[in-house]
Order: structure tokens, then sequence, then C-alpha cells
């Protein structure tokens, strides 16, 4: 099945856990920003160029101040690979998005897996929630077959539905990526919601920029290999009950996200105390309702919405088939406590993320939940 992708609110899926720092590795003039090349720094500057770069790193310069010093009509283009607008405050670290030879993509691995949660999400009331989530992979249950071996039951990948799922990459020739702002959005201990202590930038696919993707289910090899997988799932059927299945999933999800928000405004203890914080609500909700209607407008098995990448938060990460307050609450228990190592190579548990209700957060842009992609079968 080919289809084509479009990005319905800007998305990102990171290159990496190295984060690109301001001054240095990037440098913003206006509201532009520029990845750094040193090939180009060298190229600018002569023999001296990356002496003059470590210099300026020492003193806590910016690399972009110290080449205007030198060439009053330089352009970001002299010394960047790559130049992108800024939509929001400049931060200090920047998150790339992955590219190959400069193109940005999303991963067929990101897409799968959000076919994944959605086949879950849809097929929850087939699975058993376990009382200890560190014993239980609830993928398991639904999408692979166990298999005994010396008295115990196992999960081998060659007797999962999923290796009969093949998607591929989607890349968005000829697309400038955007920096954008990205904070939290989520309850916390001292009643406010817009938590930006955490924020950073991340260069994100823009919205309305296409790809093209292939999703392809083989039927012929799971018909060759049914008696070591498990029954196949009435959304896996056929390519029109999957695409029915992401969709209805996202929307679910999405009215489950207004409900929750909608109910804190109406609660005494959590309550938005500013009028920014109002109105980042209000407009984070009409986005919601934004995207709810692009989810009324695919048409039944023909196309979708899902959601892809960065700051996805808690309910699109599980799929939402968590509801069990109580594993709720040992999960959340579980996050709060970090191991670390002590100086005499003890490790101790600490607590952390104290201040939020749930560790979790959803992270948005610009009043924007990130990552919604549409994806339509070409004919």
């Amino acid at each position: 099945m080919k289809c084509k992708i479009e990005i319905v609110t800007p998305c990102h899926i990171g290159a990496g856990d190295n984060k690109l720092i301001k001054d240095i590795n990037f440098v913003v003039d206006g509201d532009r920003v520029g990845v750094v090349s040193p090939e180009k720094i060298y190229s600018l500057l002569g023999d001296e160029g990356i002496d003059k770069w470590c210099n300026a790193i020492d003193r806590k310069e910016s690399i972009w101040e110290v080449v205007k010093t030198q060439n009053a009509n330089a352009r970001l283009e002299d010394i960047c690979d790559r130049v992108m607008e800024c939509c929001g405050a400049v931060c200090t670290e920047l998150g790339e998005q992955i590219a190959s030879n400069g193109t940005p993509y999303i991963p067929g691995s990101s897409i799968k897996g959000a076919i994944v949660s959605a086949i879950v999400g849809e097929c929850r009331d087939r699975i058993t929630l376990p009382t200890d989530f560190d014993k239980s992979n609830i993928i398991e249950q639904l999408l692979v077959k166990p298999v005994e071996k010396r008295g115990q039951i196992t999960y081998n990948p060659q007797n999962s539905l999923l290796r009969f799922l093949r998607v591929s990459d989607a890349y968005f020739d000829n697309v400038d990526t955007v920096a954008m702002e990205s904070y939290g959005l989520n309850l916390r201990e001292d009643k406010s919601i817009v938590d930006k202590k955490a924020r950073m930038l991340v260069e994100c696919i823009d919205s309305d920029s296409e790809a093209t993707v292939t999703i392809q289910w083989r039927a012929d090899l799971y018909n060759e290999s049914r008696s070591v997988v498990p029954p196949l799932p009435q959304v896996l059927s056929s390519e029109a009950a999957m695409l029915t299945a992401i969709n209805d999933h996202t929307r679910r999800l999405l009215e489950a996200e207004k409900k929750f928000w909608c109910e804190q405004k109406k609660r005494d203890y959590y309550h938005v105390d500013t009028d920014d914080e109002q109105k980042e609500l209000d407009c984070y909700l009409n986005t919601i309702d934004a995207i709810i209607d692009h989810c009324d407008c695919c048409t039944s098995g023909k196309s979708a919405i899902m959601r892809v990448g960065y700051g996805s938060g808690w309910r699109f990460m599980t799929g939402g088939y968590v509801d069990n307050e109580g594993l709720v609450k040992k999960i959340a228990h579980k996050i709060r406590t970090k191991r670390e190592r002590t100086a005499d190579n003890r490790y101790v548990y600490v607590d952390h993320y104290q201040q939020y209700d749930f560790p979790k957060t959803r992270r948005i842009a610009d009043y924007t939940p990130l990552g919604f992609v549409k994806i339509s079968r070409i004919k």
C-alpha cells in the first residue's frame, strides 16, 4: 500500500541523544537559526578559523559574533550547513531532526510503532493488564505467540505478527525544516500547567509538508506461518481495516485528552491562575478540536490521522490502554524513583519529578501538540 503522508502539526524525530548547544553548535540571527559547519568556518576564516572558534567557546562567546567582527556582510549561510526559521523564544539547546544527506525523514520504525500502538489500543478488550508492569509486555499478549521452552514461557520474534508488517521511511524532499520552542504542559505541584523550565528548540518538519511511504502487510508470509503466530486481529485483516482502526484510535485519544483538560479547568485544586496560562490551555484545546476535525474528514478505510515522534506524552506513547488507576500510580512511583551512583560507587534510589502530578508530560510548541500526520492511500 503506497500512501501519501502529510504533516498536520510540526513533527520532530530526534537524530540522537546529543543536543546542539547555542553559540557553539548553532547560532541565532534575528528569527533565524543556523547549524554551524566546521568546514565552512575553516573556509571563511582560514587556517585560524578553528582556533578562533575554540577560543570563542572558552570565552563563552558566539562564533557568529566573531565572524561578523571580521566580516560585517557575513550571512548565516556562510558558516552554517542549514538555516531555518525560528518560531518562539530562543533556547540554549536544539534537538536536530533526523535526516539523510540533508533530507529530513520519518523513519519507518516510528510509523510502525504508531500503527502498533493503534492496533493494541483498538484491541484493548483482549488485554489483561499486569499487576507488576515490570514483568509483562502487553504487546506480546496480543501479537506474539508464546512458546514453552524448558518449562518456561518465552516470546520470540519469529512468533510475532509484527514481522509481517513492513513500513518504509518517508523522505521529505525539498522541504525546509523549522526550529520551534517546545515546553511541557502538565499538572504541577505549584498549580501551574505550563512548564518552561525544560524548554528547548526542536527542529521540525513543518505543517503541510508531504512525502510518500509504503505500508505493507505480507499476507503471503503470514499464511505460510499461521501455525507459529497468534490469530490475526480484525484490525490487520485488510489495509482498509488497519487505516480505520488507526483513525478511530487517534480520535479516541484526542477526545480523552480534551476531556482530561476540560475536567482540570473545573477542579478547585488544579487551576489556571494566570491569563497567559488560560490562553495557552484554550489555544491548545482549540488545536485538539481542529485535529479531531481532521480525523472526521478522513475517508473510512482510505485515510487516517496518527501521531509519531517527539513530545507525545503518556497517553499517546502507551496507546491509552493502561487506564487502571492503581497500575498508573505504580508506574508513576517507578518513574519518580531514579537509581544513581554515589561517589563511593554505591547505588542509591532518589526521588525526582516530584513536582508533577504524573511524570511523563506532553510537550507542545506554539500551543500545538507535535507529531500529527495524515496518511492516505494512493490509487
